[in-house]
């Protein structure tokens, strides 16, 4: 965060705090005994603001402060634990920025020594809370009405390797099966057109020998008769060309309607 950014960081606060109904203002609630120790003369050693940022604008913000026996968090785990905190703006959020930041802040606390890192979730904020387990936060008690959950920073480290590792293994799966999907596409596509080409190529050259033939089965008439002396086998191969493009695009269609519904889900 830089220096000009503190108002950002204070709705950034105030976002965090996750209350439901009849939620005072941002100047009042931040202005309350509760909430002023988490800004009040903010820029004191361990201070850190950690913020994101897309296209320029500023999307999100994580932060930590280490609090005293005497002056608790709401998460306070001990005097050597600071306590993070993080939002993300609404029109961002389900888009994995908190994901990020949460991957920077860790890795942030690292370098600069810290073992353990802690939060306080209100327990209704669901959402939260399975973000907060996936990177190994842990129950470790209760004040008020909040959860005060704690993770310890190699185990913290070692599950965002795991995701990345996942998240890269899964990428590339998808990408193959992108590019397996696009080539079926264009093998039906070009079957379908074959077929295509070969039917009319077909019926070009009944038409053609039509025109020379001098007698022909009436009941077919001379074109049918035509065609039943010359492009059976081709009509044959167009059929079986024209069916399995057809086949081939409508699978793939089938496949991408079935996975936007899923997706949606």
């Amino acid at each position: 965060m830089k220096q000009n950014e503190h108002e950002f960081f204070l709705k950034m606060l105030y976002e965090s705090i996750h209350i439901t109904e009849n939620k005072p203002s941002q100047d009042a609630l931040l202005s309350t005994d509760e909430m002023k120790k988490y800004h009040e003369g903010w820029g004191r050693a361990g201070d850190e603001v950690l913020v994101a940022e897309e296209n320029g604008e500023l999307i999100g913000a994580v932060w930590y402060r280490q609090f005293t026996n005497e002056n608790q968090g709401y998460g306070f785990v001990g005097p050597d634990v600071p306590e993070i905190g993080m939002a993300v703006k609404s029109e961002q959020r389900g888009l994995g920025v908190g994901r990020k930041l949460l991957e920077e802040v860790i890795s942030h606390a690292m370098i600069q020594g810290y073992e353990s890192l802690s939060l306080s979730v209100d327990p209704h904020n669901h959402q939260a809370i399975k973000l907060y387990k996936d990177f190994g936060f842990e129950k470790v008690g209760t004040v008020g009405t909040s959860i005060t959950m704690q993770v310890f920073l190699t185990e913290a480290d070692q599950r965002i390797r795991n995701l990345q590792r996942t998240g890269s293994a899964f990428q590339s799966k998808t990408t193959i099966d992108q590019q397996s999907r696009r080539n079926q596409l264009i093998i039906g596509g070009v079957t379908l057109l074959s077929g295509i080409l070969l039917l009319i190529g077909s019926w070009i050259a009944s038409a053609i020998y039509a025109a020379s033939l001098d007698s022909w089965d009436t009941r077919s008439g001379k074109f049918f008769t035509a065609m039943q002396e010359t492009s059976i086998f081709p009509l044959i191969l167009s059929a079986i060309l024209l069916f399995t493009g057809i086949t081939f695009i409508l699978r793939e269609f089938n496949y991408s309607i079935i996975k936007g519904d899923t997706s949606r889900d």
